[in-house]
């Protein structure tokens, strides 16, 4: 087996290379969504209680709200042009002034206001 892989290589060393590449690639990519899949699958990453951990993006994967929402509710907090990824929820609360549970009570607003919307 080895025999024929070193074979190929010598006849086409940029093919057998880039092929190796891609798969390789292919591989990382298939296990990183795997995983994902799986993490988020689990029941106690779901629905999880807001901690000061946790970034907007995790708590809109965990309650299953968009990210979009949840960044506008804490958009008027934010200082200066929202940027494109928001800290964890403790280091905004540093940042603001404002106490981890007042962000906290926002976010949860948002929350039930996405869940009221999508129940209509």
């Amino acid at each position: 087996m080895i025999a024929r892989l070193k074979a190929t290589f010598k006849q086409a060393p940029v093919l057998t290379s880039a092929f190796t590449i891609a798969l390789c690639l292919t591989l990382w990519f298939g296990g990183q969504t795997v995983r994902r899949a799986v993490y988020w699958a689990d029941p106690r990453h779901q629905n999880q209680e807001i901690e000061g951990w946790m970034t907007i993006g995790y708590v809109g994967r965990s309650w299953q709200v968009p990210k979009q929402d949840l960044a506008a509710a804490v958009a008027e907090i934010v200082p200066g042009d929202a940027p494109r990824r928001l800290p964890p929820i403790d280091r905004m609360a540093q940042e603001t002034g404002m106490s981890e549970a007042d962000i906290i009570a926002l976010l949860q607003a948002a929350i039930d206001a996405h869940r009221a919307t999508a129940a209509e």
